[in-house]
């Protein structure tokens, strides 16, 4: 049986994984799991290999959340909507998988084994947190590897002898990545950086992108703008910079115990995620695929058949 106790197509046939941006519960659905809200989307899942996600909030039903942040968090009854949709690798690697402190990110950990979904950038102490997750579809290994670089003010990143979630250190990462091409036929970065609303990447990101592909990465994908940027074919790499916001709510949250509620409305960008789509024969490089998707008034999401998104994204 393969990693994902799959069915895996014969070997002349291409390997798919399908990855989306920013997955959150917080919102009127926080607890409130609806087995319904991926299935729009579910048949593209289930005909991928491997479909994955960074999960933006702890699946916990803690109540003491860490103070001096915006929260998020959603119900564990979720890991089995997920389950259910086919998606079946997260990167716990962001800004919020700690914002019910240790107990969230164990609680979320546990439900996700639970559930047979594998988890990657986020462990009990930073070698758990840095390690990479090692899969095998068919007869071939891809290694995940997770990251964030997101400042946060409240303990969120891991350490020595310290639980929380993978911090991104170049020349670490870039180790690592050599380290996995000896072991793994592809290699994928999942990266939680760049400038929240920005539609482009900062001259940083991009020297840092030249340098994993140089190291041996074969895809890097990134989220955390919560807004779309661009592909980039980089020499054999594929380069998502930021796949949007995949599901998101509109949320109130007090920024101090004695506020009052300020209210997070989604802007029309912020509703526009996209599923990318990488596939593989053997060849030296993946090719790549995109399905337009979007947050509808109701919260769920809807394949966007619109003709503009194509325009949209191509400039």
């Amino acid at each position: 049986m393969d990693f994902f106790g799959m069915n895996v197509r014969n070997e002349k046939q291409k390997l798919i994984i399908s990855a989306v941006g920013d997955v959150c519960y917080e919102g009127i659905l926080k607890d409130k799991p609806q087995k319904g809200i991926f299935s729009p989307i579910d048949h593209i899942f289930f005909a991928s290999d491997a479909v994955v996600a960074n999960l933006e909030n702890p699946l916990t039903s803690q109540e003491k959340k860490v103070s001096g942040k915006c929260t998020l968090r959603g119900n564990p009854g979720w890991v089995e909507v997920m389950k259910e949709a086919g998606i079946n690798l997260v990167s716990l690697a962001n800004n919020h998988m700690m914002d019910y402190g240790p107990e969230g990110l164990f609680d979320t950990m546990h439900c996700l084994d639970s559930a047979g979904i594998r988890h990657v950038g986020a462990g009990k102490n930073r070698e758990k947190a840095q390690a990479p997750l090692i899969v095998s579809i068919g007869n071939k290994k891809i290694a995940f590897l997770a990251r964030s670089s997101v400042i946060v003010s409240s303990p969120s990143y891991a350490g020595p002898s310290l639980s929380g979630v993978a911090f991104l250190d170049t020349g670490e990462l870039i180790d690592n990545v050599r380290r996995c091409t000896g072991v793994a036929d592809l290699v994928i970065v999942l990266l939680h950086w760049g400038l929240e609303e920005y539609s482009y990447p900062a001259p940083a990101q991009k020297l840092l992108v030249r340098k994993l592909v140089d190291a041996g990465a074969d895809a890097i994908i990134g989220h955390h703008p919560h807004v779309l940027q661009g592909l980039q074919r980089l020499d054999r790499a594929v380069v998502a910079y930021s796949l949007g916001n995949f599901l998101f709510d509109e949320f109130a949250w007090r920024p101090k115990s004695d506020d009052k509620e300020v209210m997070l409305h989604l802007s029309e960008s912020n509703r526009k995620g996209m599923i990318l789509q990488l596939s593989w024969n053997g060849a030296k490089s993946l090719e790549c695929s995109q399905v337009f998707t979007r947050i509808d008034s109701g919260g769920h999401i809807v394949i966007d058949n619109d003709p503009d998104r194509e325009k949209e994204f191509a400039t």
